[in-house]
């Protein structure tokens, strides 16, 4: 990871970025207690620190049936 990160150029970027990313990607596509399952998460309290939804994607959400 790290001289892939630096061939990159991505000198900021952190492997706790990537597993953040694919929360935030995630998190919309899974109910609360599977997301933590899957990361590990004992407390679904864990889980609002790494999904980051857009109001884009709550609308979405509202919007279905």
């Amino acid at each position: 990871f790290m001289k892939a990160r630096i061939k990159a150029g991505l000198y900021d970027f952190t492997f706790h970025d990537t597993r953040h990313t694919a929360a935030t990607r995630i998190a919309p596509k899974l109910p609360l207690l599977d997301l933590c399952k899957m990361f590990g998460w004992t407390d679904p309290k864990r889980a609002m620190v790494y999904y980051n939804p857009t109001s884009s994607q709550i609308a979405a959400r509202l919007s279905q049936p």
